[in-house]
């Protein structure tokens, strides 16, 4: 029997499971003591017993129940399972082998035969230990790499350039470890991140196909017309008299300029002609345009797209924090905290899909007792110069942006982030009138806030709506928020357009 294997003995204090661990400690297992069923389910995901010991009475569950939901779980569905109780009756005792419990041990066993049957169950376990689900063994190298980190706290886990990673970048140390291809450890190190037992640390951004999420982008200028990347830069002349422009190589005639549609000789520049900025010629077409376009070809799949259909991705450090030197020490990867799931990261406002299950249930609850719902979509109008000219210090500005909505809004306003890097709020209890107000309100606070340089001047484009004036259902609620805060957008910003006003309303 290898010593590492584990027992989870799941038992309220008592002298039968005092008895019972004695026993099982001159067997040279390693005893997990838990007394509540929520304790047994965690301690089966996170600390991977390899044999369930349960009475029939935990402080949060009990009987039948207690081993169903024990048996239910994705682990407690292979381990083998024993029931210790003082004693049982027929009736009962095949209810808990329906259920699916191995061994069933009434009244005290002697030492021999509690010996004999663990070491079956436990030669059973590792029988079945290669089918056992891959998320717990990923949880479980979690730790182990967590265990390893805070051996040395203070050194923090960067990336490395890596061709053969889809991100571009790879952690050479986390690859390792997990045994993955490079770039698959990125996603193990997310988790660990958002579950607040590693803090990171903006260290480059980087755009991803959103085809195939690879990161060989390739951004070339293109003809307007054709899409044709076969384009030239050419210089310009311009012949005053017969008013011809053509590229300067129409133009040469041995070591002379001759005007290729008058044929006349050109002799002085700024009286004769002048020279013109470049231009750009399609090769394919010998059309002349000012200025190319930039499209992306994705060396991977070869997706063709626009610049702003890329995916924008923030690659990080990482260092280990004091909820992960926990971890490490108690071999316990606690679950993400309720505000973590609910909660966008960078901006500490709520995810999207929190908002569309709260929309929904706000919905319905004003159309129940007829009361009024607002909606407000808005954006900072300097929201890509911020992520072009700051980088990771365009944060700090967004996040003040944040702080004022949250500081001019009731508590229970809801603030979410949208997608395209909006900000979506829901005014429960508030009119079309006074959604329009909340957001004059806001949008005085934003113009209160510093800019990062004194030529720029903060300011938001909003798009307003709210039931029962506008919208039955929350989609079109949403759909009309949109539509508003589209025109605000395309009318320059620092503007907020309320639904059914003709033309949209600007605040003064």
């Amino acid at each position: 029997m290898s010593p590492v294997q584990t027992v989870l003995l799941a038992m309220t204090p008592s002298s039968r499971r005092d008895h019972l661990s004695r026993q099982l400690e001159e067997l040279g297992v390693k005893i997990l003591l838990d007394e509540t069923l929520k304790e047994a389910l965690e301690s089966l995901r996170y600390r991977r017993p390899d044999l369930i010991i349960t009475g029939l009475e935990l402080a949060d569950a009990k009987g039948p129940e207690l081993v169903e939901q024990l048996r239910n779980d994705v682990r407690g569905t292979l381990l083998p399972m024993v029931v210790a109780a003082e004693s049982l009756e027929t009736p009962a005792r095949v209810e808990l082998f329906e259920l699916g419990v191995d061994e069933v041990l009434a009244g005290d066993v002697p030492q021999e035969e509690l010996s004999a049957r663990v070491r079956m169950m436990l030669k059973r376990y590792r029988k079945l230990g290669a089918v056992l689900p891959e998320a717990e063994s990923i949880d479980r190298r979690k730790i182990t790499l967590l265990q390893a980190w805070a051996q040395n706290p203070g050194e923090p886990l960067k990336p490395t350039s890596a061709v053969d990673s889809h991100l571009g970048y790879t952690y050479d140390r986390a690859r390792e470890h997990f045994g993955c291809a490079p770039g698959a450890e990125v996603e193990h190190l997310e988790d660990l991140a958002t579950r607040m037992c590693l803090e990171r640390k903006f260290y480059d951004r980087i755009h991803l196909c959103p085809q195939c999420s690879h990161y060989g982008i390739n951004f070339r200028e293109v003809s307007p017309k054709t899409k044709s990347p076969d384009i030239s830069r050419v210089e310009m002349l311009h012949h005053f008299k017969c008013g011809n422009v053509a590229p300067v190589k129409d133009f040469l005639s041995g070591l002379d300029y001759v005007c290729p549609k008058c044929s006349t000789q050109l002799l002085h520049i700024g009286t004769d002609y002048e020279r013109l900025g470049g231009m750009y010629v399609d090769n394919t077409t010998g059309e002349t345009f000012s200025e190319p376009e930039t499209d992306c070809v994705c060396l991977a799949c070869g997706f063709v797209t626009h610049p702003e259909h890329l995916i924008q991705r923030n690659i990080h450090s990482y260092t280990i924090s004091e909820r992960g030197l926990l971890a490490a020490e108690t071999g316990y990867l606690y679950e993400m905290s309720l505000d973590t799931v609910l909660m966008d990261y960078d901006l500490q406002i709520y995810n999207p899909s929190y908002f569309q299950r709260q929309l929904a249930l706000e919905m319905e609850r004003a159309r129940r007792y007829r009361r009024s719902l607002g909606m407000a979509i808005l954006r900072l109008d300097q929201y890509d110069q911020f992520l072009e000219q700051y980088g990771e210090k365009s944060r700090t500005y967004l996040a003040q942006v944040v702080e004022a909505l949250k500081s001019s809004t009731r508590s229970s306003d809801l603030i979410a982030r949208r997608e395209h890097n909006a900000i979506i709020i829901l005014f429960p209890e508030t009119n079309l009138e006074g959604t329009r107000n909340a957001c004059e309100k806001l949008r005085g606070e934003i113009l209160k806030l510093k800019a990062p340089r004194p030529d720029m001047q903060l300011t938001v484009s909003c798009g307003v709506a709210a039931y029962p004036e506008f919208g039955e259902t929350p989609e079109e609620l949403m759909k009309l928020a949109e539509e508003c805060f589209a025109k605000a957008h395309a009318m320059g910003g620092n503007i907020v357009v309320v639904v059914g006003t003709t033309p949209p309303e600007a605040i003064p």
